[in-house]
């Protein structure tokens, strides 16, 4: 596949996902079409809507980001981590759909997340063998930064997955706290596959998801003081404290830092030379 055609690939992606992660956040009603399960409204709280919407809007920043600059050897981290999240989803909706054939929206779900997860295995087959452009090694701060993520989502994915309570710090359904798990485990691998590959090129997306899922979520997640039960406030100054911490890490090496900050003219024209 050509790096052109490759480019408006993610590009297309990366915008479809800006949209979910608005839609998410302004509640439209079609994403209760999303959800396979009935009684929506009742089931999910308000801040698993803003987490949906920000897992979404840090999937769309580094596509849109690969889509502007044509770096596409750095697409085979994302796509490993949608590939392991949309595996372990699809397996836990086709043990759902077998306890209760009824639901109609179960076995679809699987399907299309099943399928999906064999594409983002294909894009991960064919892009990590591509060299990166840029030499700059990952500065040790974030490889440290990267390895204390994995541990932590590690045990935050495996304990919502084991169905532990006031891991995350709002009520949630069951259903909800395996397919979050999930999503902890899928976002793991991405920041492993960076450790795995340690240049800087390799972790720039990495911390442009990092930077839009804390946007999303640090303004929801300070008002929540204000009424997060006893038994979740714990959980809420943990999880509020990596959010800022990943957010400064990422702003500081994105934006400030002289020797990884973005700089203007990376944008490369659409036809530039084709990969392989």
């Amino acid at each position: 596949m050509s790096n052109r055609w490759s480019r408006i690939g993610i590009g297309v992606s990366g915008l479809l996902m800006t949209y979910l992660s608005l839609a998410y956040l302004a509640q439209m009603p079609f994403i209760e079409c999303l959800w396979p399960w009935t009684d929506y409204g009742t089931e999910l709280h308000t801040l698993s809507l803003t987490f949906l919407s920000s897992i979404a809007a840090a999937i769309a920043a580094p596509q849109i980001w690969i889509a502007l600059t044509g770096k596409v050897a750095t697409a085979a981290g994302g796509a490993l981590n949608l590939a392991v999240c949309f595996t372990g989803i699809a397996c836990y909706l086709f043990t759902q759909h077998q306890a209760d054939p009824a639901n109609a929206r179960l076995l679809p779900a699987t399907i299309i997340l099943g399928v999906s997860a064999l594409a983002n295995l294909g894009v991960f087959l064919a892009t990590r063998k591509i060299p990166f452009e840029d030499p700059r090694p990952l500065p040790m701060p974030v490889r440290i930064s990267f390895g204390i993520f994995i541990v932590a989502l590690w045990l935050v994915g495996g304990s919502l997955i084991q169905l532990r309570p006031n891991i995350l710090p709002w009520d949630m359904t069951p259903q909800g706290s395996v397919i979050y798990g999930w999503i902890y485990l899928g976002a793991s691998m991405y920041f492993l596959y960076a450790l795995a590959r340690p240049k800087w090129e390799n972790a720039t997306g990495q911390l442009l998801g990092f930077l839009a899922y804390d946007l999303v979520l640090i303004g929801p997640f300070l008002l929540r003081f204000s009424e997060v039960p006893d038994e979740q406030r714990l959980s809420l100054i943990v999880y509020t404290s990596i959010v800022v911490y990943s957010g400064l890490l990422a702003s500081y090496y994105l934006f400030i830092h002289p020797e990884t900050r973005l700089r203007r003219g990376i944008v490369q024209p659409l036809t530039s030379r084709a990969s392989a």
